[in-house]
């Protein structure tokens, strides 16, 4: 039975319509030209992991980078630049006026806004970045929003990198006065950044 289901994967794998035999190799779309390792142990052993973990691995690390930042708040309070806060560091006024929000809720919520701030980081930068440099700047994004992001997504799209890392801790301030923790999680933020 094995050998059955071994010759059967050899000749789907080898068979291709005559339309693209035809064709040179160069125009074929990637789809029609699959990579064939030389034996079937080869083929065995290699791993793919689809682009939806892939996309939720990123995901992931930033809520739980966010998460240890904001701290959870089930009822409003005030941060510390005066804003109505709740839930993990979330200031959108119709969450806060609810008044209370689970922490289920909270964490929904915040995923959300991170899968809304990494399309709006992935726009605004010519080219992609890595996944820790990409982690770093949602949770830059959402502490200080678009408009300081904007400041070091100019450094990255003009190739200065390394500038747009060193720029990260300039963002350790609230009213004019550096914050230990704010200054503790822009080194965080500038550490993967840099990784």
């Amino acid at each position: 039975m094995a050998s059955i289901a071994i010759t059967f994967i050899a000749v789907a794998l080898l068979y291709k319509p005559e339309s693209v035999i035809d064709r040179p190799a160069i125009d074929r779309p990637a789809i029609d030209r699959p990579a064939i390792p030389k034996s079937l142990e080869q083929y065995q052993e290699r791993h793919y992991i689809p682009i939806e973990r892939y996309i939720d691995n990123v995901i992931n690390l930033a809520a739980d980078m966010i998460k240890r930042w904001e701290g959870f708040s089930s009822t409003p309070y005030y941060c510390a630049a005066g804003v109505r806060t709740i839930g993990y560091g979330d200031t959108d006024p119709i969450i806060v006026d609810q008044g209370y929000i689970s922490e289920e809720q909270a964490e929904q919520y915040l995923i959300n806004r991170i899968e809304i701030i990494r399309t709006k980081i992935q726009t605004k930068l010519v080219a992609p970045v890595s996944d820790t440099k990409l982690v770093a700047l949602i949770s830059f994004y959402y502490n200080l929003g678009p408009s300081n992001f904007d400041n070091i997504a100019r450094r990255i799209n003009n190739g200065r990198i390394k500038e747009a890392g060193d720029a990260i801790l300039l963002y350790d301030k609230c009213d004019g006065h550096s914050l230990k923790g704010l200054r503790n999680r822009r080194l965080e933020e500038q550490y993967l950044f840099n990784l």
